[in-house]
């Protein structure tokens, strides 16, 4: 159940599956305006008077905030949500007192997520209890897809994770059965927790289920990368039952999260750096099929965009750095029999790339038709490097547009931007998912019809 969470009485814009009042954000609390908010609505309202201790507004004294939520539930309001550490006399008087509301006791930790959620939630145990809410810090992904299986077996449980990292649980909960997911309009309540739109527009939460496939970036950083937004509406379109989400994730953390994906059953991964090299011993991957089985779309879509500009075969081209994604570059740049050189700041990594492929390796950049800076910096060369009259790419997806590709610009350069390359290896990506053709275009177009939604 989505609950949009409102911290005025303002009648919220979008439907949702419930609504919670947070009576603690709530000035003044006229009983008469609440219950006449109540009486117009046709969705199932949750109480929440959090105290601060469990990250609440609520500013009295404890026994003033359990006397004023007592008083509120003479409204009748579907859900109240109580700290699973109240004094279990007053949960018990509530629960007789007003069976027809259905209690949710809640646990909140601001700084970590434990272990063992098991005995978190045996501790918690209450027979008046309906259901149970278990929010935690997540200090990685890996945090939250222990919270997703934990949430998965047990249904009575809304688990969720707060923290930019905690994200993946707002927007899958529904994939994995959590009671409760809470959203917002304008006032965001808890770190992590995703506006309404985005999760009805972006994610096509409405469509989620326990049926639905999941698919992911990872990578560290992922938050500028757009394949979220990309992805998504390219499964929306084609009426895929599935969903696409970033999680950052370290070096160190690889093996242990391709564990946990596995058992949560991802389907398929995008893998960007640092990450290229870590994901399979001696492969350079940017592509998972079923977490395990390795691809790498960075070279063919690297090409793919620069044909749609120039043909490859026999056009000299320069590839600035020595990292994964260059590495596949390169490889695919001498299949389609290109004059292909590596240049890297370390000579001997370049050279290495070079003998292993079969092209060259340059302390120098000089001749060129193409140049392509796939170095992970917007700054990788001296400007009077760049030669007029020819084609300069730069991989980054963010920004939109590159230092290096306006300076070449004006020096008579002719630019190919990253998001092109983007919207190819992204195609071939979706190709190795679902078995199903998708062009290039029809994901720019996508793209820039999402943007204008």
């Amino acid at each position: 159940m989505l609950l949009l969470s409102l911290t005025s009485l303002t009648p919220p814009m979008h439907k949702t599956d419930g609504i919670e009042i947070r009576l603690d954000c709530i000035s003044n609390i006229d009983k008469d305006v609440l219950a006449s908010f109540l009486q117009t609505t046709n969705q199932p309202v949750l109480f929440t008077l959090r105290k601060s201790a469990q990250g609440g507004f609520f500013k009295g004294a404890e026994e003033e905030r359990l006397a004023l939520f007592e008083d509120l539930l003479h409204l009748r309001p579907e859900f109240a949500d109580i700290e699973y550490d109240t004094d279990p006399r007053f949960v018990k008087r509530i629960a007789n007192k007003f069976p027809e509301t259905k209690l949710i006791l809640s646990y909140h930790n601001f700084e970590n997520t434990p272990q063992d959620l098991e005995n978190i939630l045996k501790t918690m145990h209450s027979p008046y209890a309906y259901g149970y809410k278990i929010a935690t810090y997540a200090t990685s992904s890996l945090d939250a897809l222990r919270m997703l299986l934990f949430t998965k077996t047990h249904p009575r449980v809304a688990g969720l994770c707060m923290g930019e990292e905690g994200t993946i649980t707002r927007i899958l909960s529904p994939v994995f059965g959590s009671l409760f997911n809470y959203t917002y309009e304008e006032n965001q309540i808890a770190p992590g927790q995703l506006p309404v739109h985005t999760l009805l527009n972006t994610y096509n939460y409405k469509r989620l289920n326990p049926s639905t496939k999941l698919f992911g970036l990872i990578g560290d950083p992922v938050t500028h990368s757009i394949g979220h937004i990309v992805h998504n509406a390219a499964m929306k379109k084609l009426n895929f039952n599935a969903v696409y989400v970033k999680m950052r994730v370290q070096e160190t953390e690889v093996q242990d999260f391709l564990d946990l994906a596995a058992t949560c059953n991802f389907k398929g991964l995008s893998v960007t750096a640092p990450l290229k090299e870590k994901v399979l011993p001696g492969k350079v991957v940017n592509t998972l099929k079923d977490c395990f089985i390795g691809h790498n779309t960075d070279g063919t879509g690297c090409m793919d965009a620069i044909e749609a500009h120039i043909q490859i075969a026999n056009a000299r081209i320069t590839i600035l750095g020595t990292g994964g994604a260059a590495k596949a570059i390169a490889k695919e740049s001498v299949a389609r029999k290109a004059i292909t050189t590596v240049y890297g700041r370390n000579f001997d990594k370049a050279h290495a790339i070079a003998q292993e492929i079969g092209c060259n390796a340059s302390q120098n950049i000089d001749a060129y038709d193409v140049l392509i800076n796939a170095t992970s910096s917007l700054d990788p060369i001296s400007l009077d490097c760049l030669i007029p009259k020819t084609y300069v790419m730069d991989i980054h997806t963010h920004p939109e547009f590159p230092p290096l590709l306006i300076e070449a610009k004006k020096r008579g350069c002719f630019p190919i931007f990253g998001r092109e390359m983007f919207f190819h290896q992204a195609a071939r990506q979706l190709h190795l998912w679902f078995e199903e053709p998708v062009s290039a275009s029809f994901l720019c177009d996508l793209y820039r019809a999402e943007l204008q939604a």
